[in-house]
């Protein structure tokens, strides 16, 4: 006898629900590479800044994949300023998954490159 279909259930909204964030980035469009230039518009009042990193001056944003290949962090390098205030930016854009700050870098729970990217290219960085 075959057992009945398993049902799914959506998450709680406010699971799904984005927090508002701090600076809002402009509208990027990147290409399938991911790399775009700095476009120097950087609000006034933006507390941190990353720098661009190598002679392409990429943004210095990373996937780390550890224990056993089975956990992927984002790690965002080479950050100026106020980095408890990025943090918590990152904590917003990624809807809630742990930050992590370490000497120099700062780690994200699951795969958000592309949205770090294109978020802090919509910032002017």
């Amino acid at each position: 006898m075959r057992g009945h279909p398993r049902s799914w259930e959506p998450a709680a909204p406010s699971l799904l629900a984005k927090e508002p964030l701090t600076w809002e980035p402009a509208a990027v469009e990147l290409p399938p590479h991911g790399w775009a230039p700095a476009t120097g518009a950087v609000p006034e009042t933006l507390p941190f800044a990353v720098d661009r990193a190598g002679p392409a001056g990429s943004l210095p944003v990373y996937r780390d994949i550890r224990h056993g290949r089975t956990k992927i962090y984002t790690v965002v390098r080479k950050i100026r300023g106020d980095t408890e205030a990025m943090a918590q930016e990152l904590h917003k854009l990624c809807r809630g998954a742990p930050v992590t700050q370490r000497p120099g870098r700062i780690e994200v729970d699951g795969d958000h490159k592309l949205d770090v990217v294109r978020y802090l290219s919509g910032l002017g960085l």
